[in-house]
């Protein structure tokens, strides 16, 4: 199945050379089979505005927005080598969106999606990114940390923290236990 990006907005008009632009970085960011740093890079200095908003499947999204949702998709797979790299790929593209000045336009894919057993998770990666971005964030729960093991993810750990503020030790302990009392498997080795 083909990943072609909509047609933009007519509220949002752009030349035609922008408007080619931000179609190939839209399927750059959405199929982790073209996860592309160099290509998003390049396209980034030939004049595209990385944090711009767009009309995409009916709604406005950026850039950094729909590759943290397609990073949670991704992170669903089984795991192989080319996953992995795909991890490894999707990691320098958000380190370039967040360089560039993107910023999180909403925190749909990030919290409604983490906090039940079918939907798709944040990669412990992506969560390091985002948390040392914008975090610590308020709105996210136990149940969302449930999802992210907080051994290897510092994020996840400043996230425990910010929730945990203001427990007694007590408190803090027997929530450690419910977050730490999830089975994960083994981080990929590098």
């Amino acid at each position: 199945m083909s990943l072609r990006a909509e047609t933009l907005s007519s509220k949002l008009p752009l030349p035609p050379d922008l408007k080619h632009k931000l179609q190939q970085a839209i399927e750059l960011v959405i199929n982790p089979c073209l996860y592309s740093y160099a290509k998003l890079l390049e396209l980034k200095q030939s004049g595209l505005t990385i944090q711009k908003r767009f009309m995409y499947a009916g709604n406005y999204e950026i850039l950094l927005d729909l590759l943290l949702y397609s990073e949670m998709i991704r992170n669903n797979q089984p795991e192989h080598e080319q996953i992995r790299e795909h991890e490894k790929e999707a990691c320098r593209l958000l380190r370039l969106l967040l360089q560039s000045g993107a910023t999180l336009e909403s925190t749909i894919p990030f919290t409604k999606d983490m906090d039940g057993d079918l939907y798709p998770v944040m990669p412990a990666s992506a969560m390091n990114y985002i948390v040392a971005a914008f975090g610590p964030f308020d709105f996210l729960t136990l149940k969302h940390l449930e999802s992210i093991p907080l051994i290897g993810c510092p994020g996840n750990v400043v996230e425990f923290n910010q929730i945990c503020q203001g427990l007694s030790p007590e408190q803090i302990q027997q929530r450690m236990t419910k977050v730490l009392d999830v089975t994960f498997d083994p981080p990929p080795s590098t």
